[in-house]
C-alpha cells in the first residue's frame, strides 16, 4: 500500500469514530423530564367543518401528544377570524391556541397529525422560552377591579 492509500484509510477511520462518537444516546424517562418544555400551538380550522370535527381534532392531538409524554394544558377557542390572505381559497378560519407542556417528541407527534389533517388550513407550533409570559394569561394574574373597590 501506498502512503497516499495508507492515509486515505485512516482519514475514513477517524471520520467513521468521530461520527460515533457524536451519535445521539438513548433518552431515559429522567431525560424527558429534563426536556419538558412549553409550547403554543396556534391551528387555524376550516370555518366549513362544524365544530364537532374542530373539538374531535383537538381531541386527538392531544391523545397523540399525551402517547409520547406531552400534556395539553389548556384549549383557547379565538373564534372565526379572518384571514390576512387566502388558504386553500378560503378567507376566514377559526383559530385554536392550545398550550401544552412534554418533550419534544409528543409536539412533534401533534404537529404531524395537524399536518395530515384536512380540516386544518394552518398550524404553527412555538416553544415558548424559559421564563417568557405565555399568551394565555394566567387565570390569577389577571384579576381586574371594574367595581373600583380595593
Amino acid at each position: 500500500m501506498g502512503a497516499a492509500q495508507v492515509s486515505a484509510s485512516t482519514r475514513a477511520s477517524s471520520r467513521s469514530s468521530a461520527r460515533s462518537a457524536v451519535q445521539p444516546q438513548a433518552t431515559t424517562a429522567g431525560d424527558e423530564l429534563s426536556q419538558a418544555r412549553t409550547y403554543e400551538v396556534v391551528v387555524i380550522f376550516d370555518p366549513e367543518s362544524g365544530p364537532e370535527v374542530t373539538e374531535e381534532l383537538i381531541q386527538r392531538a392531544s391523545a397523540q401528544a399525551g402517547s409520547a409524554g406531552t400534556e395539553v394544558l389548556s384549549v383557547e377557542h379565538w373564534g372565526k377570524r379572518q384571514l390576512a390572505y387566502e388558504i386553500r381559497h378560503k378567507s376566514e378560519g377559526n383559530y385554536v391556541l392550545l398550550t401544552a407542556r412534554g418533550a419534544p417528541a409528543g409536539v412533534q407527534d401533534m404537529s404531524r397529525m395537524l399536518h395530515l389533517a384536512d380540516e386544518v388550513l394552518r398550524h404553527k407550533v412555538i416553544r415558548v422560552p424559559d421564563g417568557a409570559p405565555s399568551a394565555m394569561p394566567d387565570a390569577q394574574a389577571v384579576e381586574l377591579d371594574l367595581d373600583g373597590d380595593e
